[in-house]
């Protein structure tokens, strides 16, 4: 099984696209009353170029998403992406925001990964392992979020076209 571990913030949008939802955002949080209100407001937190590249990522591979961002326990958010067709296949625990130690806690529950990506705009949390894997985009500040190039990359990864270094399950 190929996994994609996710990030929300500098992946799946940018300062500057919730910049430009900001009016709007701010706007809708005030009348949220039902769960639907609730999912339609995440919408505004996610650039819909970006969860269109995640969606070419999915589609080519075949992958599943582990969240790992801030917003992982979000149920609106989560059901955001269900929506849109995103195969969420579970979230990293919480250990303290300790993003690589919270993948590597993943992994060792689930030996039935077979290859994984991770897609964020840090790579300053991740261990030397895991940095093989990490498919960074701009960052949070100064970009856009995830772009046709980090699709390209992820998709020739995850299909075996190209790697960093050979993938060794842990144990």
């Amino acid at each position: 099984m190929k996994v994609i571990f996710l990030d929300k913030d500098g992946v799946l949008n940018s300062k500057n696209y919730l910049m430009k939802e900001k009016q709007i955002r701010n706007t809708f949080s005030k009348i949220l009353r039902t769960e639907e209100d609730k999912i339609r407001y995440e919408m505004f937190s996610v650039n819909p170029k970006c969860l269109h590249c995640l969606k070419d990522i999915i589609l080519e591979t075949e992958a599943f998403v582990v969240l790992t961002n801030t917003d992982r326990f979000n149920v609106y958010f989560q059901r955001l992406l269900e929506i849109c067709k995103i195969p969420i296949y579970g979230v990293t625990p919480y250990l303290g925001n300790k993003r690589n130690l919270e993948i590597d806690a993943f992994l060792n529950e689930h030996s039935e990964i077979t290859d994984y990506i991770i897609l964020d705009d840090e790579e300053i949390t991740f261990s030397k392992e895991q940095k093989k894997h990490l498919i960074q985009t701009d960052s949070y500040l100064e970009g856009n979020g995830l772009k046709k190039q980090n699709v390209e990359e992820a998709i020739s990864y995850l299909n075996g076209m190209q790697r960093k270094k050979s993938f060794r399950p842990l144990e």
